[in-house]
């Protein structure tokens, strides 16, 4: 992964993999909450973080010394804005 990433072909395929599913998962969260993907804010605003949480977790696994499992890292960028994004 490492290695890929510095190609801008590469970002580019990951960038709008990750758009597509995040349109996915708001329609998904739209039909869960009863709201709107066109109507309210909130679908979109929750896949755009979890995406965004994903995104940060993965990029510092990735540049981690000693990665371990991804799963930590998932686990805490999902915490964080769960949590208010508390300052650090």
């Amino acid at each position: 992964m490492r290695l890929m990433l510095p190609e801008p072909a590469v970002r580019g395929k990951l960038a709008r993999g990750g758009a597509a599913e995040e349109v996915e998962f708001a329609a998904a969260i739209a039909d869960r909450t009863d709201t709107g993907v066109d109507r309210d804010r909130y679908p979109r605003l929750v896949a755009a973080t979890v995406s965004a949480a994903v995104r940060s977790a993965t990029l510092r696994w990735v540049h981690a010394d000693m990665p371990g499992l991804i799963a930590a890292q998932l686990k805490d960028a999902i915490r964080q804005p769960a949590a208010g994004l508390p300052v650090p």
